[in-house]
């Protein structure tokens, strides 16, 4: 079975290294651990933006447990790096877009839901689903400009 702490590390890996809990700024808005205020408003209210770091990535992990693992029922897919996988470009790209390709592929019911039927068949079509999530990401990333791409590549391939 994943294990959370695992996966956990492995979004961390792309989204905040060393865990410096740097909040970053753009046209989206405050971003930390990933979190982007854009997306995220209530956690301003939070104070996830000021509190300290390590206060900051105890909440960024409670949330990724509860808006990202909980809903891909994270802990009983058996292979971790699916897992990774699905949890790192379902945070990037949002989880229901991520499991509906992964449902295209293996012929299942699009619906971007990680019910029985999809588990089981991530579980026992593993590969097909990894090479789904590439697949259309590709595609996703292909107008993007060949700097940016990259990096997106490069996450949708670790």
């Amino acid at each position: 079975m994943a294990n959370v702490n695992v996966s956990f590390e492995y979004l961390m890996s792309w989204e905040d290294p060393k865990k410096s809990g740097v909040v970053t700024t753009d046209a989206g808005g405050r971003t930390r651990f990933g979190w982007a205020e854009r997306y995220n408003r209530d956690l301003a209210a939070t104070g996830f933006y000021e509190m300290p770091t390590a206060d900051a990535l105890v909440l960024a992990k409670q949330r990724t447990i509860v808006k990202y693992w909980k809903p891909m029922q994270g802990d009983l897919i058996l292979r971790q790096c699916v897992a990774d996988k699905i949890l790192s470009m379902g945070f990037n790209l949002w989880l229901p877009t991520v499991v509906v390709w992964v449902q295209s592929s293996l012929g299942l019911h699009e619906d971007g839901i990680v019910g029985a039927e999809t588990l089981a068949q991530i579980n026992v079509r593993w590969a097909q689903a990894l090479a789904a999530i590439y697949n259309n990401a590709a595609v996703k990333y292909s107008t993007e400009p060949e700097s940016i791409r990259e990096g997106l590549m490069r996450r949708a391939n670790g």
